[in-house]
Parts: C-alpha cells; sequence; structure tokens
C-alpha cells in the first residue's frame, strides 16, 4: 500500500509540475504579446501629439516661477541664470524661491538675483507637517502675482525659450488648465564604463518615463506628469483647493494635482511636444540615491486618483517577473521544455519580444530628446532593468526612503 501511494504522489507530481511548465510557458507569450501591444498604444499616444511650435505669443501673461530650494548652493545659481536669460518680457514674470530649512548658502545666493522673492518655509511649518514641498509651493502661490504657475526645481536648467513655449501653448489652447513640459535627465558625472552605463540606465528610464507620460496623456488613459516642468492655471489650482486631500503623503506635488485637475476639469491636460520646453534635470549621482528616488516615485502610486494606472502597473510588474520565473526554471531544470521549445529559446524569445516593445517607444521619445544613442545599451541593460522593476516594486509596498536629507516611512 505504501508503495502505491508513493508511486501516486511521485504521479500526480509529475501531473503538476507538467502543468505548472505549460502555464508558464503560455503565461509568457501572454503577456510578453500583450506588452509589446501596449507599449506599441503608448508609441502611438507619443506620435500622435500635436507638435507645438511656438511663434509670436497672442499675449504674454503673467507668470510665476515656484522653485522649492533644500541645500541647493551648487545647482540653484544656474537654475536661476537660465531662467533670468529667459526670452520673455522682464515685466511679466517673477521668481519665487522658497527656503526649505537649508543649511548651506541657499539663501544668500537666491537673494542675489534680480526678480527673485525669497520665503523661508520654517516661518510657516510646525513639527506636524510631512509634505514640506507641497507646503512650500502652497506658500509661493500665495504670494505670486502670476496668472500661471510653474513649478521647478533647484537642480534643473531650462532652454530660453521656456516661458515663452509654454505660455503660448496656453494662450493658444484656452481650455488648458494644467501642461506637463517635457524634462530630460542629465549624463551622470564622471567616467569609466560602470558610470556610463549608469548613467544610460537612467536615461534610458527616464526616456521611457516621458514617453509613458505623453502617450498616456494623447491617448487619454491616464495623467502623469514631473515636477520638474509643471505648469498650471493659478485659478484652477484655487478651485480645487490645490493640495488639499494629499497633505499627509510627503511626495506627490506633480501627478496628484494633474490627476486632480482632470477630475475637476476634464480633457484640460497636455503634454507639450516642443523642444523649446524642455527642462533638463539631475540625476541620481550613486545607485543608492537612485534607489531611494525611485522607490518614493513608486510609492506615490497609492495615492494616485485615477486607479486606471494601477493595474497598467501591475502588468509590467507581472511581465518582468515572468522572465524572473522563466530563468530560476532555466537554471533549476534547463532541459524543460513546451512541446520540444526548450526553455533557454523561450527565454531568449521572451527578452526579444521585450526589448522589441520597449524599442517601439523609446526610439520616437529619444529622437524627440536627442538622444537616439542610448538605445543601444537597451539590450545589455535588460538584466538590471528586470531587477530593478521588481524589487523597486516590492520595496514602495514596505521600504522607507530618504529625500533632502529626511527619513520617510510607508
Amino acid at each position: 500500500m505504501k508503495e502505491y501511494l508513493l508511486v501516486g504522489a511521485f504521479t500526480i507530481g509529475t501531473y503538476l509540475t507538467a502543468i505548472s511548465m505549460h502555464f508558464i510557458f503560455i503565461s509568457g507569450w501572454v503577456l510578453l504579446v500583450s506588452y509589446l501591444l501596449l507599449l506599441g498604444l503608448y508609441r502611438y499616444g507619443w506620435k500622435k501629439l500635436p507638435k507645438d511650435e511656438f511663434g509670436p505669443p497672442k499675449s504674454f501673461p503673467k507668470i510665476s516661477i515656484i522653485i522649492p530650494a533644500r541645500n541647493e548652493e551648487l545647482s540653484l545659481p544656474g537654475c536661476l541664470q537660465s531662467i533670468v536669460n529667459q526670452e520673455y518680457p522682464p515685466d511679466c514674470f517673477e521668481i519665487l524661491v522658497i527656503d526649505d530649512h537649508s543649511e548651506d548658502r541657499t539663501v544668500e545666493i537666491a537673494g542675489s538675483f534680480d526678480k527673485t522673492l525669497v520665503l523661508s518655509l520654517s516661518n510657516y511649518t510646525d513639527n506636524t507637517t510631512i509634505s514640506f514641498k507641497k507646503k512650500a509651493i502652497n506658500i509661493g502661490i500665495g504670494k505670486a502675482k502670476g496668472d500661471i504657475i510653474f513649478s521647478t526645481d533647484a537642480d534643473c536648467l531650462m532652454e530660453k525659450n521656456w516661458l515663452k513655449s509654454i505660455a503660448t501653448a496656453f494662450t493658444n489652447n484656452p481650455d488648458t488648465k494644467i501642461i506637463a513640459g517635457p524634462v530630460c535627465l542629465n549624463p551622470v558625472k564622471g567616467n569609466g564604463i560602470f558610470t556610463r552605463m549608469f548613467s544610460a540606465f537612467q536615461q534610458i528610464d527616464f526616456l521611457m518615463y516621458q514617453g509613458i507620460t505623453g502617450g498616456g496623456i494623447a491617448n487619454g488613459m491616464h495623467h502623469l506628469c514631473n515636477g520638474a516642468n509643471l505648469a498650471y492655471k493659478k485659478e484652477a489650482f484655487k478651485a480645487i483647493n490645490g493640495f488639499s486631500g494629499n497633505e499627509d503623503r510627503p511626495s506627490g506635488d506633480d501627478i496628484f494635482l494633474m490627476q486632480k485637475m482632470v477630475t475637476r476639469y476634464p480633457g484640460s491636460a497636455l503634454y507639450l511636444m516642443n523642444q523649446a520646453a524642455i527642462v533638463h534635470t539631475e540625476p541620481a549621482q550613486n545607485i543608492g540615491s537612485f534607489f531611494q528616488q525611485r522607490i518614493r516615485w513608486a510609492g506615490k502610486s497609492a495615492g494616485y486618483s485615477e486607479k486606471s494606472i494601477l493595474p497598467i502597473m501591475f502588468f509590467v510588474l507581472l511581465v518582468n517577473l515572468e522572465i524572473i520565473l522563466t530563468v530560476v526554471v532555466w537554471i533549476f531544470n534547463p532541459k524543460a521544455n513546451f512541446s520540444g521549445f526548450l526553455v533557454i529559446y523561450q527565454l531568449l524569445a521572451l527578452l526579444l519580444i521585450k526589448i522589441l516593445a520597449e524599442s517601439l517607444l523609446f526610439l520616437p521619445v529619444s529622437r524627440f530628446f536627442k538622444q537616439p544613442k542610448f538605445w543601444y545599451w537597451l539590450p545589455f541593460l535588460q538584466p538590471f532593468h528586470i531587477a530593478y522593476t521588481v524589487s523597486t516594486a516590492f520595496l514602495s509596498l514596505w521600504g522607507s526612503y530618504n529625500w533632502k536629507g529626511r527619513r520617510f516611512k510607508k
């Protein structure tokens, strides 16, 4: 009897293993082909974005540029100089720097630039404050004289027609309440193969995010943006009561606001496809700060008012988990196959589909940002991208992160 039970158990185990192997092989193709279609859809949205070429604006609306800054003595001079040099009537824009408890020369540097009003966040916060950046922007808007608010970061550099291009987009599209401007990542400082690889990895990841941002808005799938280049009408900000409802989250001054605004004003968001509107921002300079940044970004997703992005994020996680699972099967059972199709060929096929899918979106986006050379890194960086996507997703659920010298917990 005992022998029969052992034989039966072995038979059932073999049968279940065969079923699981079939499931892994079939699900891999379903997920990766669906991934190809998804990124093809983002490419379609990106390609249909109107190429906004600004001309002489119909008017020069009053603009207030708000820059929260914390210990930015190295970056702030370049940022402010690129704004002062804008091809825009000087009497039609102002700069407000809100100092966030800096311990360096940030306040002194900001005060040395003309047209710059420096405010101190310490005069408006107490020990209960969690979202320092939102608080800083709120303070700036309260003092702003402009009709349009531009928010950016202290480590950014702007093209000389940044203000004019976005202001023209508002005047040409009167129903637009909020504009997500294009953002480009600078290279990582330093030399060596590891630095170049790390730089290429961040720039590819960032360009893909820009493609998903623009394509998603164009298709009406979801609304994402980046706080380094965001502009909105002050009256619309006040009409939706600003960041109210999100004060308990440290970040989200960009995406939460856009999603809240398009809920109130459907169809009012625009991704500006204009190279003159590009803002250049700094990358993370080491792996630790890179993961801290990405965990913070991923952690915001739980607070999105638009839930349509969440199934997409979960689907992308499944795609990468499928490839990891296929690698595990190959390591422990390299002779595993499905209808004679060895697992190693399955793995290679899935990777090729993933590279093709990402190339579909990456190539037109990188051409717009004049960075197509990074495509050559795409195949080589796949193992790192897969591991990063999965680890960041899980760490964002349970981990904590550092931001501007402060520790935040989930």
